[in-house]
């Protein structure tokens, strides 16, 4: 199981049995932190746009679809990439391979 030891800039998390661990500094928490609230702050402001523009329709000008457009692609880079970027801030290096560092 793993034991928690805090020390003043870092907290680390051990495993007994098998000699892994885990070691976030008050940076990595800050940065995945801070990540994680900008995640949540996309996609509730993309739904509220969408949202607005699905219950009060005007006419269909240009100008409409093409913000409708950029909310849709705002909030699925909020569900689909954001959440991607909150383990390596935690961790400080990318775990996910060279493909999805490329897509990401």
């Amino acid at each position: 199981m793993f034991r928690a030891s805090d020390t003043s800039t870092m907290i680390i998390l051990s495993d007994a049995d098998d000699d892994t661990e885990l070691v976030f500094t008050l940076e990595s928490l800050t940065q995945a932190g801070i990540i994680f609230i900008m995640g949540i702050a996309i996609i509730v402001t993309n739904v509220l746009i969408i949202a607005t523009f699905l219950n009060f329709r005007g006419h269909a000008e240009v100008i409409n679809c093409y913000l409708l457009s950029l909310a849709v692609a705002d909030l699925l880079c909020g569900l689909l990439v954001v959440p991607l970027s909150v383990y390596p801030a935690l961790v400080q290096r990318w775990v996910y391979g060279d493909i999805l560092c490329s897509l990401v």
